[in-house]
């Protein structure tokens, strides 16, 4: 038992210390309906930052330890959020799975897609507090990240924690180890793979094809071991490389090898201009029919998808 935050103590209000974030770009026209534009081929930006589908939502919290699952539900738009006070606080897992151990930090950076657990600890916090969870990432089109970051009141306002009670009693804790990774074996590799995710005549492309179902770009094995690069052939836009089923471990990312979150079990490999992931796959556990596609889900929708089966050992 790793004791992490969980669990319900009251039966009113929001006391739950283990609380699923999901933070996604809306825009409304002047009549109160969704809009979005079909023609804009870069990318979403919305007007309207939601959590939860709220707009500027508060959270009560207790002086105790909580553990947020912080999802990036896009469409277009990437983070990097921070406490109003910088204050530090632990990460724990990446795209749904456990790290090692857990990576202190006053920072995290999602892309559309990815997935990150967060531990709080409001003990250090009076009742009547209250904090900020802010974005600082600068993006100005639904292509990606400026690559500058937002300073001062040009923070983005996400969501606010109140502090309402010190009287609390939290055995939850932070653990030193959380759960080891599947080892890497790469004797076993059996083949080695490039997906280039580009741009081509105003639609984007995988390894300069467009989406066609009928199209099989990849046949592994089930019981085998993989290594895939991916690459993002792009100096002004960015791309959440998303692979169905299969999760994967970074064995370098830009040359080097992983770190911090970095050093974990993916299935979203979020991709800056020029990027190069060089992951490690094993097809273990069923056969099947499934894609690869980038999830900014504009570059998806105009044809930035592929299909890849697992076949019969």
């Amino acid at each position: 038992n790793l004791r992490l935050p969980s669990g319900t103590a009251l039966d009113w209000g929001n006391r739950d210390y283990d609380v699923n974030l999901v933070l996604a770009e809306k825009a409304w026209d002047k009549e109160g309906q969704l809009w979005f534009n079909p023609f804009n081929l870069k990318g979403f930006i919305g007007d309207v930052m939601t959590v939860n589908w709220l707009y500027k939502p508060y959270i009560d919290v207790r002086a105790r330890k909580y553990r947020f699952r912080i999802y990036d539900g896009g469409p277009s738009r990437f983070y990097e959020l921070q406490l109003s006070d910088t204050s530090p606080f632990f990460i724990i897992s990446n795209d749904g799975n456990l790290l090692e151990e857990p990576v202190e930090a006053t920072s995290i950076v999602l892309g559309p897609a990815n997935r990150q657990d967060v531990i709080i600890d409001f003990s250090r916090y009076k009742p009547g507090q209250t904090i900020e969870l802010l974005n600082i990432m600068e993006q100005i089109n639904g292509q990606g990240p400026s690559g500058r970051r937002l300073e001062g009141p040009n923070k983005m306002n996400v969501m606010q924690f109140r502090v309402v009670d010190s009287n609390v009693v939290d055995n939850s804790q932070v653990p030193d180890f959380l759960r080891k990774l599947p080892s890497i074996n790469l004797n076993e590799v059996v083949a080695e793979r490039e997906w280039v995710f580009d741009h081509d005549m105003g639609l984007w492309t995988v390894n300069g094809s467009f989406m066609d179902p009928t199209v099989i770009s990849a046949a592994p094995r089930q019981g085998t071991a993989e290594i895939w690069h991916f690459r993002n052939a792009g100096s002004s836009w960015a791309h959440p490389c998303h692979v169905h089923f299969e999760e994967f471990q970074v064995l370098e990312w830009n040359g080097k090898a992983p770190t911090g979150v970095l050093k974990s079990r993916k299935d979203v490999a979020t991709l800056g201009p020029n990027d190069h992931a060089k992951v490690f796959y094993r097809f273990d556990d069923f056969v099947g029919r499934y894609v690869i596609h980038c999830h900014n889900n504009v570059h998806e929708d105009n044809a930035m998808m592929l299909r890849w089966d697992i076949t019969p050992g």
